[in-house]
């Protein structure tokens, strides 16, 4: 599934609601919609990365609904303040009853250079 289209999270959950084991969640890897290649250490993401995440996880959540759940698969490559930005937009959807416009992400501070 392409999370950045809309057309392409339709289809996933279209299928993924069809299925006959009755899935209630997904689990779908960070890095397509990052644009970074997995199994590297990736620093602190930028403002506009996290937007991207935003975009990609609301469209997702649109086209699945309520009754399943969403995990991001980040193998552990993401420094803290990425890690808690990434989880934003799933934490502060519509959909979680906070009120919160699912397109908020928050500013994270940069984490210093080792």
């Amino acid at each position: 599934m392409d999370m950045l289209d809309q057309a392409s999270c339709k289809a996933f959950a279209d299928r993924a609601k069809q299925m006959p084991e009755g899935f209630n969640a997904f689990k779908n890897d960070i890095h397509p919609v990052l644009g970074i290649p997995s199994c590297r250490f990736t620093d602190t993401i930028d403002q506009a990365q996290l937007k991207t995440v935003a975009r990609a996880y609301n469209n997702a959540r649109e086209a699945l609904g309520d009754d399943i759940e969403i995990a991001v698969h980040c193998h552990n490559e993401f420094n803290e303040p990425s890690a808690v930005g990434i989880a934003w937009p799933m934490l502060l959807t519509p959909w979680s009853g906070r009120g919160t416009r699912a397109g908020d992400v928050p500013r994270i501070p940069r984490t210093p250079s080792l």
